[in-house]
């Protein structure tokens, strides 16, 4: 990547970076907090040699993990909070992963970018949720395996 003069690197993040995370995920929310901190970093230290680094930052994403570990209510909470009034699919979360490694985003770095559904522009805390919580620590393997799959083809 960096003898070519050009490249790419997406990371994953999580909105809990941006809220704070639900009740019982302070150390995930402080560590895709470093996510964040880091892709901007990163971009800083790497452009001079023509190297992008960018992060997303998800929302509620429809996975094995919320299918097995998050309740239905929950689930319900947080869609019904979102004025898409609904979770993000893996397919959405690899799209634009997809679209940040592509030379179709060649002017962007740096970025921290929201895929949540316009949550974030509805409130300013978990707490509007109630005693919401979704550590999703293993939420973004899906995402990964999809984005490295459709890479791959």
């Amino acid at each position: 990547m960096g003898r070519n003069k050009k490249g790419s690197i997406v990371n994953i993040s999580s909105q809990a970076a941006r809220d704070g995370g639900g009740p019982g995920s302070s150390l995930y929310s402080a560590s895709k907090g470093a996510v964040t901190s880091y892709t901007r970093a990163l971009a800083r230290e790497f452009g001079p040699d023509g190297i992008r680094v960018n992060a997303i930052t998800a929302g509620m994403t429809s996975t094995r993990f919320h299918d097995d570990f998050t309740s239905d209510e929950i689930r319900k909470k947080v869609a019904g909070a979102t004025p898409l009034r609904r979770e993000g699919r893996p397919e959405e979360i690899a799209d634009l992963a997809i679209y940040l490694a592509s030379d179709s985003s060649s002017y962007i770095t740096g970025a921290n970018n929201d895929i949540n559904g316009g949550i974030i522009n509805s409130f300013n805390s978990n707490a509007q949720l109630g005693a919401v919580s979704y550590t999703h620590l293993r939420a973004h393997e899906t995402v990964l395996d999809l984005v490295c799959r459709l890479l791959l083809e």
